[in-house]
């Protein structure tokens, strides 16, 4: 669903287009010259040829050639020339490496971007820092982007996370961030396809907030500020601009469960068994994650897709029986960039941590962590202090390994080359004198251990000083 990785496809196809071309005028030209040596340069004109034609392929279009003649939406080339290239329309590349090479600095909104940045870092400051869900609407690419505010971490120094960010293709959460940003926003994006949106719900929304542990809502349009002022769970912090800003109530980021988690069985955690797989009557995804997250009368049961034999274990319809846990006190949580650590009051009850479940996560002073819907934690603590640190999987490992095999294979093929071939219209390790004569005629000499050939080709070995052919060394 990501457009971004079809450039690099359509680059991989053409460069495996022109490798094909150069193979097909290679073969020929090996045909034409019929085993007689290339001359130097012989790929020169070729390639200057080709050099050229890619240059004004490229470069009309874009109006980037000298003497280029601008016409109605495009341009022509060249000017003094009766016979001219055309290209309609032009190019969007120019303009669009202006727009996004100009910087935030040279919009006409930096102000705007300049000041709502600013009062998130002392919203945090004086608040306390988390999460901020930004609505979305086409029109913040007024800033350069209409992903500017992903930049909240950065300009706040990690203070005020941001939902939404450039890379959350690496997050199983992200279906669950669109289908809440749909609820949340008047002219949402809705970025990922076949998930079940809904509409506009304010209700619905700040609940989705307060699951995944949002501590900021910042709403725009006239429609999410004026809903967002009559919802009792959230209050207005402050105002920048268009922005109004609200503090979601029960958004802790570790939080108790009021009752015991149960086991979704005959699934596993892929994405497709999690999210997509049964589809709706509509024909968009349905999996047991989705299907728990947008109704409300399922959330009373955390869904787990993995747990202790004493969960209880359920298939597609079931319904589970509520089993209500001891009530736990967790304190002093408290989030880093790879791990979170909090405290409990007693151990043996599970506790929610909502943060992306991933199998690298590692658990210190818990069993687990257990994956639950929609994509979040929940460990067991066998002490009062848990840690929770993102370590590193066995693949990983093995890959460091594989390529640090590969490095040092290459640094000994560098430094003692197993064969080396020699060119040359003679035969290798002939020489003159009865002694050379019919020794490998024809044939290359392959040099295997520290042997070197030199540069005349005659195969003398370096360590034994001993002449070509046999021949002892003077004495």
């Amino acid at each position: 669903w990501n457009g971004r990785l079809l450039p690099f496809y359509y680059l991989t196809v053409l460069l495996l287009a022109a490798v094909a071309v150069s193979e097909v005028v290679r073969t020929i030209a090996e045909v034409v010259r019929n085993g007689r040596p290339e001359p130097r340069g012989a790929g020169a004109p070729l390639a200057l040829a080709a050099l050229a034609v890619v240059v004004v392929l490229v470069g009309v279009p874009m109006g980037q050639l000298p003497y280029t003649q601008t016409i109605e939406n495009g341009f022509a080339w060249p000017s003094f020339s009766p016979w001219r290239m055309r290209s309609q329309p032009a190019s969007f590349v120019p303009g669009w490496a202006k727009w996004n090479y100009s910087g935030y600095e040279g919009k006409d909104s930096y102000r705007e971007y300049h000041d709502i940045v600013t009062t998130m870092a002392q919203v945090g400051e004086q608040r306390g820092c988390g999460r901020a869900f930004w609505e979305y609407e086409k029109e913040l690419d007024r800033y350069g982007t209409p992903m500017a505010l992903m930049l909240l971490p950065h300009w706040t120094d990690g203070c005020i996370g941001s939902m939404e960010g450039l890379y959350f293709e690496a997050s199983a959460t992200t279906p669950f961030h669109f289908l809440t940003q749909v609820e949340l926003s008047t002219a949402p994006s809705a970025a990922q396809r076949d998930l079940p949106y809904g509409q506009f719900d304010i209700n619905k929304g700040v609940d989705h907030l307060q699951m995944m542990g949002v501590r900021y809502y910042m709403a725009t349009s006239d429609n999410a500020v004026a809903q967002a002022r009559t919802h009792a769970d959230l209050t207005e912090v402050a105002t920048s601009g268009p922005w109004v800003v609200f503090e979601v109530a029960d958004s802790e980021v570790v939080s108790p469960l009021a009752n015991r988690p149960v086991v979704a069985e005959g699934i596993d955690d892929s994405q497709v068994d999690w999210v997509e797989q049964p589809l709706d009557e509509s024909g968009r995804f349905g999996g047991p994650a989705v299907s728990w997250f947008n109704d409300p009368t399922r959330w009373v049961v955390p869904l787990a897709s993995g747990g202790p034999d004493d969960w209880q274990r359920v298939t597609a319809g079931d319904t589970p029986d509520e089993v209500a846990l001891d009530p736990v006190e967790v304190s002093n949580a408290e989030v880093t960039d790879d791990g979170v650590s909090f405290d409990v009051d007693q151990v043996g009850v599970p506790v929610l941590v909502k943060m992306s479940y991933f199998p690298n996560w590692r658990a210190s002073g818990a069993d687990g962590p257990y994956r639950v819907a929609p994509n979040f934690m929940v460990v067991i603590p066998n002490d009062t202090h848990v840690e929770l640190t993102y370590g590193r999987t066995g693949v990983e490992w093995l890959s460091y390994a594989l390529t640090l095999l590969g490095i040092v294979g290459l640094v000994l093929l560098v430094r003692r080359p197993l064969a080396r071939f020699a060119g040359g219209d003679g035969p290798v390790g002939a020489a003159e004198g009865p002694a050379g004569e019919g020794a490998g005629a024809g044939e290359a000499d392959v040099l295997a251990g520290p042997g070197r050939l030199d540069e005349s080709g005659d195969g003398a070995d370096d360590r034994s000083g001993a002449e070509p052919n046999g021949a002892e060394a003077p004495g």
